[in-house]
């Protein structure tokens, strides 16, 4: 690092430990009176609002299931709908699927994912008292006490060798015959993701189509809760270098949509 660098970098820490310090002091003093009125403020929210699994009220709306064990006259229950467990018939979900086109899936069903569409960055105007304004991107600097027009920092993307070999799918007993390739891939590391996900055309790269994709239940969704369509999954052994150039692998059961065009690895 320049002396620059390291200037920069000593005085946004010192910036964020006094940020820091003035914003657990006001927490302190507020969080003695707010616990108790947010405490009482759930009972009574709770009290008054309609169970989505039984369509009775007392025990919240979507209360845990260690409460809706002993709370809930739906749990235990199989519904003759849709076939699954602990909700009554008028409350399901797949009901109101089938009357919409659209599905609406149980948080529980669900693994979070950060989208592409969400992770790239736009300009755009808007205007504010009848007039257009346009501004571009700004970074607070620590040192100037100004804000300063400078880019945002880029995607991170890593160059990696995925590959997918027989014995990974035998271990699931999926016999692969034919060969597969092997190519080097361009991936965003996203701290967002808890599963890796690649899109048809990655999959496509390496050498199989959908039709040899290993069948899978998973659902996901993206940060703004749509839902992302999920077509199965292979296993990968990808590969690359860390910081020090050493050669590292790791095995993931990925995912694959024909919603995105990249392969995103979870950190």
């Amino acid at each position: 690092m320049t002396l620059e660098e390291v200037t920069q970098f000593v005085e946004a820490k010192d910036s964020g430990k006094r940020s820091a310090s003035r914003l657990l002091d006001s927490q302190t003093v507020q969080a003695a009176s707010s616990s108790y009125k947010k405490a009482k403020q759930t009972a009574v929210r709770d009290k008054n609002e309609v169970c989505t699994y039984c369509g009775k009220k007392g025990h919240g709306k979507s209360a845990p299931a260690r409460l809706r064990k002993s709370d809930c006259p739906a749990y235990g229950h199989k519904c003759g709908y849709c076939n699954r467990e602990h909700h009554f018939e008028k409350v399901c979900r797949s009901k109101e699927k089938s009357k919409t086109g659209t599905a609406t899936h149980n948080t529980d069903d669900c693994e979070g994912a950060v989208f592409d569409s969400l992770c790239s960055i736009s300009s755009d105007s808007h205007k504010v008292n009848g007039r257009t304004l346009a501004i571009d991107h700004h970074l607070y600097d620590n040192m100037s006490d100004i804000w300063i027009s400078k880019s945002s920092q880029p995607q991170s993307f890593v160059n990696l060798v995925p590959r997918i070999l027989p014995e990974d799918n035998e271990a699931f007993g999926f016999i692969m015959t034919k060969r597969t390739n092997t190519v080097a891939i361009s991936a965003m590391a996203d701290t967002g993701f808890q599963s890796c996900l690649a899109g048809i055309k990655v999959i496509h790269r390496l050498g199989i189509n959908q039709t040899e994709l290993i069948p899978v239940n998973m659902k996901m969704h993206a940060a703004n809760n749509k839902g992302i369509t999920i077509l199965g999954a292979t296993l990968l052994r990808i590969s690359g270098k860390d910081d020090q150039g050493k050669h590292v692998e790791t095995r993931q059961m990925t995912y694959v949509t024909d919603n995105s065009d990249k392969l995103f690895l979870f950190e």
